[in-house]
């Protein structure tokens, strides 16, 4: 016969379980949107800026919005979460190189020779990257339909990449350039699928914190090294408030709500789930910016979004555990 208190403390855990996963569903598509978004919004800012710089802005925005955030959450006297310890230096580190130096600096050099739109669908790939890196080194898993879905963003990556560009758009940009950004942006969602499996293993810990050390640390990289090897800090007053308000929204809070996400469902699961991000900022470059996506782009638009609605209704649990006492998850 089962021990009355563990019997009770399992059927704690089964009425926890499902609010978790509604509240990481929630957040993850939160930060789908808000990022999303993000591209078109800075996209007409990186024509008077440093590609480098604006990564530097993007970042300091970041920071200082969850700076503010944390300073008021103390401040409250609100119910903090679990710190980050000594044991936690080498994935956090490792994210800021792969997911905070290397993709956004890759990002916004191919999203300066790439019209939003086809940058937008091409984030559909780091949805892809992600899942495999969390399939085959985090022991996650996802079912037949995550992988049929997986498989149909991919296909929406390869289409857009080649024919998604608009008549007008292929008129004033080189095709060499063309081609460089593609394979920019690819590279940054390598990058950041590396760091959203990193953080995975953190994601239990004060997901505020890890959001605003990544900001301060890339900011001062990005910007010190343009200081420092004579790069243009120069932008327009509009432009640099663009810029400062997209990473402050696109990547500050859209961090911290996908880091939230990662701790209740996994990498594998909040990646499948976030691939709704390039469909927001499909979208959004059209009303926004009136871009004339060509058919390919329209045809990867419809691709990506019948991979979105199949991956994001896999009922697969991920592999996915928590120590509710260090915050770390497995």
């Amino acid at each position: 016969m089962s021990d009355p208190i563990e019997r009770s403390e399992s059927l704690e855990r089964r009425g926890r379980a499902p609010a978790g996963r509604a509240r990481g569903v929630a957040c993850a598509l939160l930060s789908a949107v808000l990022f999303g978004g993000s591209t078109p919004f800075v996209r007409p800012a990186l024509d008077h800026a440093d590609a480098v710089a604006s990564a530097g802005y993007l970042y300091l925005g970041q920071a200082v919005v969850l700076s503010i955030w944390w300073l008021a959450a103390r401040a409250s006297g609100r119910r903090r979460e679990t710190p980050l310890g000594r044991e936690d230096l080498v994935p956090l580190i490792a994210g800021i190189v792969t997911g905070g130096l290397v993709a956004p600096g890759a990002f916004t050099s191919g999203l300066a020779l790439v019209p939003a739109h086809l940058a937008s669908l091409l984030l559909g790939l780091e949805i892809v990257f992600t899942l495999l890196i969390a399939i085959l080194f985090r022991g996650e898993r996802l079912g037949p339909r995550g992988w049929t879905g997986a498989g149909l963003l991919l296909a929406a990556g390869a289409l857009v990449s080649t024919t998604g560009t608009s008549a007008a758009s292929e008129a004033s940009v080189e095709p060499a350039l063309s081609i460089a950004g593609v394979l920019l942006i690819v590279f940054a969602c390598l990058g950041w699928a590396t760091d959203s499996n990193l953080t995975a293993a953190i994601a239990g810990k004060d997901a505020t914190a890890i959001t605003l050390l990544k900001g301060w640390a890339c900011a001062t990289v990005y910007l010190g090294g343009c200081a420092l090897f004579g790069r243009s800090l120069a932008v327009p007053p509009r432009d640099l408030l663009a810029i400062l308000l997209a990473g402050a929204v696109g990547y500050g809070l859209a961090l911290r709500f996908f880091i939230v996400a990662l701790r209740h469902l996994g990498a594998a699961l909040t990646a499948a789930i976030f691939s709704t991000a390039p469909i927001a900022g499909f979208a959004l470059s059209i009303l926004l910016l009136s871009e004339r996506p060509a058919a390919g782009g329209w045809a990867a638009f419809v691709v990506a979004g019948l991979g979105v609605a199949i991956v994001a209704t896999d009922r697969r649990e991920p592999g996915l555990t928590m120590d509710a006492r260090t915050g770390r998850t497995s």
